[in-house]
This record gives C-alpha cells, sequence and structure tokens, in this order.
C-alpha cells in the first residue's frame, strides 16, 4: 500500500485484463465520498471501473481499514483518507457531509484529469443500459453538465431475494397528490416526492476547464457559467437508499443530529423527519414508516407498472465484482450488511424490524 503525503492517496498497482475493463474509450472518471461498508464500495467501483470509467476516485469519510486493504492495489482506485491530518490542511473539519462531499468533489475537477468527472454516492449505480457514451460523445461544445436522471429502488413484498440489490425501481413522475394516495394510502403519499422517498432529479457529470462549482446535485455556478446542461438517455442512475431498514435508520439519525432539517425545502423529506423524531425510540413505528415507504405490495406494483413508473430489471453488481476482484467473495445478505454497518450502539439496540 503507497501513501502520498498526509492525505494518504493509495494509488493502484494491479492490471485488470483488458477484456474485464468495460469501455474506456471515453474519458470519465467517478467521485464519492464513502462511509458505507467495505462490500458496498468494493461493488461501486468495481461495477463502474466495469462501465469504463478511466478512475473512481474514493475519499473515505473515515479510516476503514478493510476497505483499503480490499482497493489497495486495484487499477483505477485513487483512494484518500480525510483523516484529522486531512481536513488540517484545508481549514478544518466541515461538520457537514455534503461540505465535504463539495471540497472533495472539488479538488478532483479541479485537477482536470479527465473530460467528465461524475459526482455521485456509494448507494448509486450507473446503469449497464445508460446511454454514457452516446451523451459524451454527442455533447455539445457549449455543455458542461450532462444530467442523469434516477431511478430508485423499492423492495417488493414476498420477493425470495434477500440481498441488499434486490428490488424493482421507481421512476420519478409529477403525478396529483390524489394519485400518489390511491397508491400508498393519504399518510405514505405525504411522505414521498414525486413518487420517490429520497431525492427525485438527477446526479451530473462535470465537463473539465469550465471553472464549475461542483455541487451535490448540480453545479452551483451552473447558471453563470452557462453549463447549458444536457441529459444522459436510457436508464440512469439507480439509487438503493436504504439499503437495509438498519442503515435507513441510521441516515435518518444522521440527518437528525446534524441537518436543520425543518428548514428543508422537500416537504416530504421533511415529513419523514418529523415522524421519524416523533417516533425515534419505537422500533415497531419505526418500522412501519419504512416498510410503507421502502416496499410495494402486488397491488401497489400492478398499480405503478400500469402507468409505467416501475422498472423490474434486476441489477446485481456481481459480474463486475468477479471481473475486478476474481476469486473473491462478497456476501451481500441484509444480516451481513448491517453486522458491517458502523453505528452508535444505541441505535443498533433498537429492535429495527431488518425484514421490513
Amino acid at each position: 500500500m503507497q501513501f502520498s503525503g498526509t492525505a494518504r492517496e493509495i494509488r493502484a498497482l494491479r492490471h485488470s485484463k483488458p477484456s474485464h475493463a468495460g469501455n474506456r474509450s471515453m474519458n470519465w472518471s467517478v467521485v464519492s465520498t464513502v462511509a458505507e461498508p467495505a462490500q458496498l464500495v468494493c461493488a461501486f467501483v468495481a461495477h463502474h471501473l466495469h462501465l469504463g470509467a478511466a478512475r473512481v476516485h474514493l475519499f473515505l469519510d473515515r479510516p476503514d481499514e478493510r476497505t483499503q486493504r480490499l482497493l489497495s492495489g486495484v487499477e483505477g482506485v485513487a483512494l484518500t483518507v480525510c483523516d484529522e491530518a486531512y481536513w488540517r490542511e484545508r481549514g478544518g473539519w466541515p461538520g457537514l457531509v455534503t461540505e465535504r462531499q463539495k471540497i472533495n468533489a472539488q479538488s478532483v475537477y479541479d485537477s482536470g484529469e479527465t473530460e467528465w468527472l461524475l459526482h455521485v454516492d456509494a448507494d448509486e449505480f450507473l446503469d449497464h443500459s445508460a446511454g454514457l457514451t452516446e451523451a459524451m460523445q454527442h455533447a455539445d461544445p457549449s455543455c458542461a453538465e450532462l444530467r442523469v436522471e434516477v431511478r430508485e429502488r423499492v423492495r417488493i413484498s414476498g420477493d425470495r431475494r434477500s440481498d441488499i440489490f434486490a428490488g424493482c425501481f421507481r421512476i420519478p413522475a409529477e403525478r396529483s397528490a390524489s394519485f400518489y394516495r390511491s397508491i400508498y394510502g393519504e399518510e405514505a403519499a405525504g411522505f414521498l416526492h414525486k413518487g420517490l422517498k429520497a431525492y427525485s432529479h438527477f446526479k451530473t457529470l462535470y465537463r473539465r476547464g469550465r471553472g464549475l462549482a461542483l455541487g451535490i446535485h448540480a453545479a452551483r455556478n451552473g447558471r453563470e457559467a452557462n453549463s447549458h446542461p444536457a441529459s444522459v438517455p436510457g436508464r440512469p442512475l439507480l439509487h438503493f437508499d436504504g439499503l437495509t431498514p438498519l442503515s435507513w435508520v441510521q441516515k435518518m439519525y444522521q440527518k437528525l443530529l446534524i441537518e436543520d432539517y425543518r428548514n428543508k425545502p422537500n416537504p416530504a423529506r421533511r415529513a419523514q423527519l418529523i415522524r421519524f423524531e416523533r417516533h425515534a425510540r419505537e422500533p415497531h413505528a419505526i418500522s412501519a414508516i419504512f416498510q410503507a415507504l421502502d416496499t410495494l405490495d402486488e397491488a401497489q406494483k400492478q398499480a405503478l407498472e400500469r402507468e409505467g413508473l416501475l422498472d423490474c430489471t434486476p441489477f446485481s453488481p456481481r459480474p463486475a465484482l468477479e471481473a475486478i476482484f476474481p476469486g473473491m467473495h462478497f456476501d451481500f445478505s441484509q444480516s451481513a450488511f448491517d453486522a458491517s454497518i458502523d453505528m452508535a450502539p444505541e441505535i443498533r439496540a433498537l429492535k429495527v424490524d431488518r425484514t421490513a
């Protein structure tokens, strides 16, 4: 394992076979600030390298020996451990994770390493069928941002697949409140925005050399920079928000502790957090909230399918993992994932229904 300076950047040494490297004819990279279990981070890395990313830049939000060990020597990975020394060099540790994400992504963008840079989280995967290469090849010279629309994973009641990638994908849509109430009921519909429980718009690939200030979803100075955004066609970005019920609980607690959620512009997310805070010590109530937001029964599934708002094409990162990490086994069961979550004891002690 090699380190460079206090940032402790780990560069890959092992060479994968070209046939396993995907289509790297287009010059694009990925950047993400991560704090997820190692098996998810490895799946994220393998998937995007296999799709053709020239490099995956990972910033570990805290040191993680297992992730560092697994990714050392993987060609195409640049790993930076964001320890105290790293943040001391950058004027101190920002309390909000979104600020840390923007700082880290900006540093990669400013390096101008590749023509395009995708900024996403470790629970977000570009789909194999996304028209990324076509979009990059045909992007107008004035285009500085390629927007990748999101689809959100939802579990299906009775699905025998139990791994963290099982389920279908909801497609966001502007529909009437009565439409969503007819599917989800009065209360749950109020927790959804365009039919999704997390964000419902897009993430972005940023073109180098345009002086952009990177945000979480788009350039913060995009208008002033005349970014002329275009969209990537196809089934674009797959978002696995709440990979397990327990990981969703952790995410919600973090939002309550760190963010001023009452000022959130998304009323659906705000409603979720208000309800979660009200029942934060009631495991059965929390499980019911998650079930309503993240699982479809057969009638709900059919209703969304009739409207073209559900995509049940399966997703698995295993082919990419076999190519990038030959001979290694990764356990994506919910129990293994939950056991790997770095979680405060008081949160883990909650008896949340992990099969919700």
